[in-house]
């Protein structure tokens, strides 16, 4: 097998680092553009020919780049024509664009969750704290409010351990079926409130459920 030389970087090459750096996208705007570019500039016309020029002979592939200087020509004449490169791009930064959307997603429904279970666990800390009469529906409305601002990722946690919570108080602790009914209207309400009111403005969302004199710490 015959062995090629290295190509000498080019100033396309230099110019296309230049653009990835300051752009740093992988989507396929980023991509297209930043090919765009070189096509214009390195691959067409008399540009093309003086970087052709530049390299030397025992630095080229056996026909390899002529052809691949040639195609790039075709495409800037006929910009109208689908070029299978242009194509093929495009479908590797559609492609990226999807699983890092996909992967955000994902990531930031976790973290969605892992922030519900926060707002739990302080309600149910401040309950206890507080100790205040008639005040255990208010903590959990006021929980599931502040989860369900977190995102669907919240909301979700928010359903399923209220759910959870209610089979074990039920079962577990013996609580009768009508308190934990009243527990989940209050759970519901809290999550429903949390579509028409700011965080700040958890006071004014569950007035319905806060006790008179509870201090404003709670």
């Amino acid at each position: 097998m015959k062995s090629h030389a290295i190509l000498p970087r080019s100033s396309s090459y230099q110019m296309y680092d230049n653009m990835v750096n300051e752009n740093m996208s992988f989507g396929k705007t980023g991509i297209i553009s930043s090919f765009r570019a070189i096509y214009s500039t390195d691959f067409s016309g008399q540009n093309n020919v003086e970087l052709q020029n530049s390299f030397k002979p025992e630095f080229r592939y056996e026909g390899y780049y002529d052809n691949l200087a040639n195609n790039y020509n075709q495409y800037s004449a006929k910009s109208g024509e689908d070029d299978p490169i242009m194509n093929a791009i495009e479908k590797t930064g559609d492609a990226i664009n999807n699983a890092a959307e996909k992967f955000t997603d994902e990531l930031m429904f976790l973290v969605e969750m892992y922030g519900a279970s926060i707002d739990f666990y302080r309600n149910y800390s401040d309950m206890k704290e507080a100790n205040w009469l008639n005040s255990d529906k208010y903590f959990h409305a006021k929980a599931n409010f502040f989860a369900a601002h977190r995102g669907p990722g919240g909301v979700y946690f928010a359903i399923h351990f209220s759910n959870l919570r209610e089979i074990w108080d039920q079962n577990i602790m013996g609580y009768p079926r009508s308190d934990s009914v009243l527990d989940q209207k209050a759970n519901s309400f809290g999550r429903e409130q949390a579509k028409s009111y700011a965080p700040d403005q958890f006071m004014d969302a569950l007035g319905i459920y806060r006790p008179k004199k509870l201090p404003l710490t709670y």
